[in-house]
C-alpha cells in the first residue's frame, strides 16, 4: 500500500511551553521602558515646577535685599536727624547741660543771672512732656539782645510764653523769660528711679 513510497511521518510538533512568551517580554519591557519614560517626564515635570519656584522665591528674595539695604541706607541717613532729636528732647541730664548752656551764654556777654528756676515736668494735652522753666537777669541792652540771639539759636525745643524787657536806667535792662522746654518721655521713667 505503500508502493514504495515513503511517508513521511509528519514532524514532531515542537512544544513551546508558553506560545507567545517573546512577545509579552517584548511588550512588558517596552512598556517598562515607557512607564519608566513617563515617570521620569513626570519627574521632571514635577523638578522643572521646584526649580520655577525656587526661582520665584529667589528673586523675591533679592527684592527684599535690594528693599533692606534701602531701608538701611535711610537709617544711615536720618540717624543723624534722630541725634539732633535726642539732643532736642533731653533726658534728665541733658537739661543740666541746657542750664549750663544758658549760664555760659550770660558769662560770655557779662549778664548778670538772678535766677533759673524750673517746675517738675508736666505733659501737654498731646501727651509732650515738658518742663516751664523761668530767666531773670540784667545786663546792657546789646548784651542782652546777644543773649536772646544765642537762646533762641540752642539746640532744643522751646517754646517761650513770655518775654519782658524792662529798663532800668539808660544802659541797663531787666529781662524776665518763662518758657517751656520739652523733653524726652523717659524723663518720668528716670525721675521715678
Amino acid at each position: 500500500m505503500n508502493n514504495g513510497v515513503k511517508l513521511k511521518s509528519p514532524a514532531p510538533k515542537k512544544i513551546v511551553p508558553y506560545p507567545y512568551l517573546h512577545l509579552s517580554v517584548a511588550i512588558f519591557f517596552t512598556l517598562l521602558f515607557l512607564g519608566g519614560i513617563f515617570l521620569s517626564s513626570g519627574k521632571l515635570i514635577s523638578l522643572s515646577q521646584k526649580t520655577a519656584a525656587s526661582r520665584g522665591q529667589l528673586t523675591a528674595l533679592r527684592e527684599n535685599v535690594v528693599a533692606l539695604t534701602a531701608l538701611s541706607q535711610n537709617l544711615e541717613s536720618v540717624r543723624g536727624e534722630i541725634t539732633l532729636l535726642d539732643k532736642a528732647l533731653p533726658k534728665e541730664d541733658g537739661i543740666v547741660d541746657f542750664v549750663k548752656a544758658i549760664k555760659g551764654i550770660s558769662r560770655e556777654i557779662s549778664l548778670e543771672t538772678f535766677a533759673f528756676g524750673s517746675d517738675q515736668p508736666s505733659l501737654n494735652a498731646a501727651g509732650n512732656a515738658y518742663i516751664d522753666f523761668g530767666i531773670e537777669m540784667k545786663g546792657a541792652f546789646p548784651a542782652l539782645r546777644i543773649f536772646l540771639d544765642r537762646f533762641t539759636n540752642l539746640p532744643y525745643i522751646v517754646k517761650v510764653q513770655m518775654v519782658n524787657l524792662a529798663s532800668i536806667d539808660q544802659e541797663e535792662a531787666q529781662l524776665t523769660v518763662q518758657a517751656r522746654i520739652y523733653v524726652n518721655d523717659s524723663f518720668f521713667s528716670q525721675a521715678d528711679q
